[in-house]
């Protein structure tokens, strides 16, 4: 079965001190959101495939899209525009899930994590990095067996957690149906991770 993609953009541009949604930020003249819809139109991912998550400033990015294909849009109110995208893929198969704000992951990298996901067969595969100054990133936490343990944002991390180097990128491919039924109102997306693995 193919995979379909979701997009995370519903974010503010406050990080980085504008008043636009930070997907619509441009980079060499381009919104980031374009860069990552192109990175995943190269991967084979159509945009029938694709949904995308608005929230603030959620005109501005319609707008946006509604000049690029025939994306299917949802609206963030809590995890419910996750959970109505993740029903894309109600039928079977793989979903891609990937922030709006990643200009710089190209299609060879998203066409590799999927490919990398369906030979483990695994329920959920995170790409990950190894920052010797991870900052704010979100630590990966391993298992005595070197899975998966857990995501854990810098500011709910422990003192030896904040010393991990590896960190979340923010780019997820699930088996559809894990996703579907780890998914709640109430679990962020890195928690739905956990309780998948």
């Amino acid at each position: 079965m193919s995979c379909k993609a979701i997009v995370l953009a519903a974010a503010d541009g406050s990080r980085m001190r504008s008043d636009k949604p930070e997907a619509m930020l441009e980079v060499l003249g381009e919104p980031m959101l374009g860069w990552v819809l192109d990175s995943l139109a190269g991967a084979g991912i159509s945009p029938a495939d694709t949904g995308i998550i608005v929230g603030y400033g959620a005109d501005t990015v319609k707008k946006y899209i509604e000049g690029r294909g025939e994306y299917r849009i949802f609206t963030q109110s809590g995890n419910s525009g996750l959970m109505q995208a993740a029903e894309m893929s109600a039928d079977g198969g793989d979903v891609i899930v990937l922030r709006g704000n990643m200009p710089f992951v190209n299609s060879e990298t998203v066409a590799s994590v999927i490919n990398a996901h369906k030979e483990a067969g695994s329920d959920v595969t995170v790409m990950s990095a190894d920052l010797p100054d991870p900052g704010d990133c979100g630590r990966i936490v391993r298992d005595a067996d070197g899975g998966l343990e857990a995501i854990i944002a810098r500011e709910d991390a422990t003192l030896p957690q904040l010393g991990i180097t590896e960190v979340d990128s923010g780019l997820y491919v699930f088996r559809a149906e894990a996703l579907g039924s780890a998914l709640t109102d109430e679990l962020s997306l890195t928690g739905t991770i956990a309780a998948i693995r």
